[in-house]
């Protein structure tokens, strides 16, 4: 084929000029060499190639074979694949399932991060906040540093002025002491008062009470109510009660030393009573103190229980009852001693007031207490069934005269709850309750939780409590002619003595002198007001009802006008001259209301407008200048209606209450009798017919002197 070219070329070669043609046979021959070269070079490589493709052929006969059983594998192998093509979807389908749930969960994820970017947010801002306060903590360390070091200055100072301070905080105790001493001097005052034709000397003087440690002040009682106060010997005995606002306080007692001024606290031993108020105490006849009932607490029940207290060691004994008798549980009763025995009246049975509003159950019976002698600290109650009428009142007092022939019961409250000045009279002997007639003078405001007692005849009352608040006045009462005189008001030397409801006044010396507690700023028991009271000897020594030292009454009814009432009256003749008024005193036999009907310098008068079948009575109280004065004894008339004539049986009508009265009889024709004498100095005035009874139509005067008891 290299040939075939050459020669083509050649022949064009040939066909070109003539000259030429030698250059071109060179380089024909040149290419010829050329070609042959190329065709050996073929040759060898077709040789290659023939034992390449016999080569080929071999292994394309090897790769037959590879092929069948590539063939083969490749059936397998798909077989293979289908099957794990086949898991391969299932697996597909569990994935997919699998990236939804992936996705919902992305999506939640998505958004709690988006939440937690927020909050981040927010903590990066909290977190600027706390570097700003961090910075600011550390502005703030070094200030203080700062400051410390100036207040490790300032404490030097202050250690410097404490102590000067402390210094003048002595001082300034010791001034208001002194002070308050002088407050307390100043305060002291006396009056003079006209009683039963005597001048009393009514003098007070005001103390600063306080504690033995001045320190420590629970040695100091706090301001109470329904509280136990008594004197035994020089000391005021104080316990229970309840505070202000009605809650208990604690089963302490608290003494005070009137000498020293000095409170003290006293847990107590022995069978020491619980926490309590309303309860009611005597002092019996071997110095022990009898206490009684009480309410332990506004909810709690009613006591009945009976406790001694020695006051010696202030040791407590609970009485242990002998018999079924026993008093019902009460409060504000009243103790009072009669002979050895303990008499108990009043008080208030009601368990809830929440039901029953401030209307109170009190008994109308009595009850007595007896110390068996067996010394095993046993008792018994009596129960006592009065006649006449009986005081039903709570936080009354009870007062039994020196011989101990009569107990006097003054004030208290009623079933209603409202304050008394009424005054009854028991006769131990016939445990029979009276109401005297006309009791006149300035009687005491009504009262109740006020203290009492009995000095010779006369019955002194000071303190307690009523609608308007605490009372501090002392009135006193003679009970023999049944005359109340005023004498003083107790003033505080600069304390708070209107004390809520408290028994703040207590006496000794046989009634002679007051111990009236206050508080100068409302919480602690710490001024002590104390009231002498000087009667003269001669008080005590003159008898009321020696009869030429008393003003004689006669009253007789007018024949002609049955209404009119004549009276006339005639002082001592020693006396005359030094009466510079008269005042007549009318009351209805058997009420307690007294009016005055005349006031001059007569010695007789006129009442008119009486009514037929009604008992009048009639005092008649002579002033003299200097202010002393002199009564009557009662007259008491009977007015009759006209034709008839009245016939009593002889009796007494005694000042410290009225028998009780027989029956009545009228009779239509009248019954001669025998006049009384008259008066000296004057006409024979007409009398009712009745036989010289006393208080009929005739002077009591009369009255034989027992019958005055």
């Amino acid at each position: 084929m290299g040939k075939k070219k050459g020669g083509k070329k050649e022949a064009k070669k040939e066909a070109g000029p003539t000259g030429d043609v030698p250059d071109r046979e060179t380089e024909f021959e040149m290419l010829m060499t050329s070609k042959n070269l190329e065709l050996a070079e073929m040759k060898t490589r077709a040789e290659k190639l023939a034992d390449a493709i016999k080569d080929l052929r071999g292994t394309n006969g090897n790769l037959g074979e590879t092929l069948v059983g590539v063939k083969k594998d490749s059936a397998d192998i798909l077989a293979h694949l289908e099957r794990d093509m086949l898991e391969k979807r299932g697996t597909v389908a569990q994935l997919t399932s699998t990236v939804e749930e992936l996705s919902v969960d992305l999506d939640n994820t998505r958004n709690r991060i988006a939440e937690l970017e927020s909050e981040q947010k927010a903590r990066g801002a909290e977190f600027a906040a706390a570097n700003r306060s961090i910075e600011e903590k550390h502005q703030l360390e070094t200030m203080v540093q700062e400051l410390r070091h100036t207040i490790s200055n300032q404490n030097k100072t202050i250690q410097s002025n404490d102590m000067q301070i402390s210094s003048l905080e002595q001082q300034l105790k010791s001034i208001n002491r002194t002070h308050d001493d002088l407050k307390l001097k100043l305060s002291r005052f006396s009056t003079d008062h006209q009683v039963a034709d005597h001048r009393w000397t009514f003098k007070q003087a005001s103390q600063r009470l306080k504690s033995p440690n001045e320190e420590d002040e629970t040695n100091i009682p706090l301001v109470r109510c329904r509280n136990l106060l008594v004197m035994v010997g020089r000391s005021v005995i104080l316990f229970g009660g309840t505070t202000k606002e009605g809650k208990l306080c604690s089963n302490d007692t608290f003494v005070l030393n009137t000498e020293t001024n000095e409170w003290e606290r006293y847990a107590g031993t022995g069978d020491v009573p619980c926490p309590r108020g309303g309860m009611a105490v005597v002092m019996n006849n071997k110095r022990r103190l009898v206490v009684f009932g009480g309410r332990c607490g506004r909810g709690n029940p009613l006591l009945n229980d009976v406790f001694l207290l020695n006051p010696d060691n202030m040791k407590w004994v609970q009485l242990k009852l002998v018999g079924s008798d026993l008093p019902d549980p009460v409060e504000k009763a009243t103790l009072c001693m009669s002979g050895d025995n303990v008499l108990l009246l009043g008080g208030d049975t009601t368990v809830s007031h929440s039901l029953t509003g401030l209307t109170a159950s009190i008994p109308h019976h009595g009850w007595q207490l007896r110390m068996e002698g067996s010394g095993n600290n046993e008792c018994s109650w009596t129960k006592v069934n009065f006649t006449g009428p009986v005081p039903q009142r709570c936080n009354a007092s009870m007062t039994e005269s020196p011989d101990g022939r009569y107990i006097y019961v003054f004030g208290g409250s009623d079933m209603k709850g409202e304050g008394t000045n009424d005054i009854f009279i028991l006769n131990v002997d016939r445990s029979e309750w009276s109401i005297p007639e006309m009791v006149l003078g300035m009687k005491p405001p009504a009262r109740e939780g006020h203290t009492a007692a009995m000095v010779g005849r006369f019955l002194i009352v000071s303190g307690g409590w009523n609608e308007h608040g605490r009372l501090f006045d002392t009135h006193v009462l003679d009970t023999e002619s049944m005359v109340w005189e005023a004498l003083g008001v107790t003033q505080s030397g600069g304390g708070a003595l209107d004390v809520d409801r408290a028994r703040v006044n207590v006496f000794s010396d046989c009634g002679r002198r007051i111990f009236v507690l206050g508080s100068t700023l409302g919480q602690m028991i710490d001024e002590l007001v104390l009231v002498d009271i000087h009667i003269p000897e001669e008080a005590f020594q003159q008898n009321v009802f020696v009869r030429k030292e008393m003003i004689q009454v006669e009253a007789m009814q007018d024949e002609a006008d049955m209404r009119e009432i004549k009276l006339a009256w005639r002082p001592p003749a020693n006396s005359k001259a030094r009466v510079s008024v008269y005042k007549v005193m009318m009351s209805l036999a058997g009420s307690s209301m007294v009016k005055e009907m005349y006031r001059g310098t007569d010695d007789s008068c006129r009442i008119t407008g009486a009514k037929a079948s009604r008992s009048y009575q009639f005092r008649v109280k002579g002033e003299y200048s200097d202010g002393s004065y002199i009564w009557s004894d009662i007259c008491e008339i009977y007015m009759r209606q006209a034709g008839t004539e009245v016939v009593i049986p002889k009796q007494t009508i005694s000042l410290r209450g009225r028998a009780t009265r027989p029956a009545t009889q009228i009779r239509g024709a009248p019954i001669p009798v025998k006049p009384p004498a008259p008066l000296s100095g004057g006409p024979v005035p007409q009398r009712l017919g009745l036989p010289g009874t006393v208080g009929y139509a005739a002077s009591m005067t009369k009255a034989p002197e027992q019958d005055y008891r």
